[in-house]
C-alpha cells in the first residue's frame, strides 16, 4: 500500500518516487508499474518486503528495519555492456554509505557490499525489453540492512548491519544522485578504478561455481567490463563474467 507519491529531481531526472508500506518486492513492483504502462524512471521504496529477491533466485531477508528500494532507470538507447550498470550501482551505493556513516565498505564481486566481512547489501539489477526486443528499461533493485530486528540464525553469522547519520529516505536519495551520473555517461568506465579500489576480493583465494562443481583460484584484477580474472592452481587464468564466488573471510 502506498503511503506516499511525489516528483524526485536529480541531475537531471525526473524520478516518479514512490514510497510503500508493504510490499512482496519492489523489484516486482517496479516491473508490474512498468507492464501498466509507466515510462518514465521512479525510485520506489518500502519499509517491509516479504517476498524480498537475491541474484540466482534467491530469497532476500527483508522483514523490516532496513532500506528497500527499486530504481527504474531508463538506460541510453546504445548500451552495448549491462554489466556495467550493475557496477556502477555498487559503487553508488558504497559511496553513499560510506558518505552517511563511519563504516568502511567494500564490494565482494559482482556486486554485494560488506561491512567488517559481513554482508550489508544485497544488489539485483534486472532487464526490461520493449516488444521488439530493444533494452527499455533497467530496474535496479537494492537492500540495505540498517538497525532493526534480529536476522535468522542461519543469517546471524554472515549477515551484517549498519548505523547511518541520516534517513532512509536521504540514503535512497543520495544513492540516486551518484549513480545517475554515472550511467548518464557510460560507456565511461573511469568509475572502474573506484570500483576496483572498493574491492574485496582482489587479491584473495576464491571458489567459483563451474559445471556443478566447485574451482579455486586467486582473484588477480578486475577490468573495466567488470570481468573478474583468476590465476588458477595450474598458473592459466580464466575471465569470470558472472555467477557465484566464495571466499573464507575469517
Amino acid at each position: 500500500m502506498e503511503n506516499g507519491r511525489d516528483i524526485l529531481c536529480i541531475t537531471g531526472h525526473s524520478l516518479e518516487n514512490i514510497r510503500l508500506d508493504t510490499t512482496a518486492s519492489t523489484n516486482t513492483y517496479a516491473r508490474r508499474l512498468i507492464e501498466g504502462g509507466f515510462s518514465g524512471e521512479a525510485l520506489i521504496t518500502a519499509d517491509r518486503q516479504t517476498l524480498g529477491r537475491g541474484r540466482c533466485g534467491k530469497s532476500f531477508f527483508s522483514e523490516c528495519g532496513g532500506l528497500y528500494m527499486s530504481i527504474i532507470m531508463k538506460p541510453k538507447p546504445d548500451l552495448k555492456d549491462f554489466t556495467l550498470i550493475t557496477s556502477a550501482v555498487a559503487v553508488s551505493v558504497a559511496d553513499a554509505v560510506k558518505e552517511v556513516s563511519d563504516c568502511k565498505p567494500e564490494i565482494k564481486w559482482v556486486n554485494d557490499i560488506y561491512v567488517e566481512n559481513k554482508k550489508v547489501c544485497g544488489i539485483l539489477c534486472e532487464s526490461v525489453f520493449d516488444p521488439v526486443g530493444r533494452l527499455g528499461a533497467v530496474i535496479v533493485g537494492i537492500g540495505i540492512n540498517l538497525g532493526g530486528d534480529d536476522f535468522p540464525d542461519e543469517l546471524s553469522e554472515i549477515a551484517g548491519k549498519i548505523d547511518i547519520s541520516c534517513g532512509k529516505e536521504t540514503l535512497a536519495e543520495k544513492i540516486c544522485g551518484y549513480l545517475f551520473p554515472l550511467c548518464d555517461k557510460l560507456p565511461d568506465r573511469g568509475f572502474m578504478d573506484k570500483y576496483r579500489a572498493y574491492s574485496l576480493v582482489l587479491g584473495r583465494e576464491i571458489r567459483f561455481s563451474h559445471n556443478g562443481g566447485w574451482i579455486s583460484g586467486k582473484a588477480v584484477s578486475i577490468d573495466d567490463n567488470g570481468r573478474l580474472e583468476v590465476l588458477m592452481q595450474d598458473g592459466t587464468t580464466r575471465l569470470l563474467t558472472g555467477g557465484e564466488i566464495s571466499l573464507r573471510l575469517r
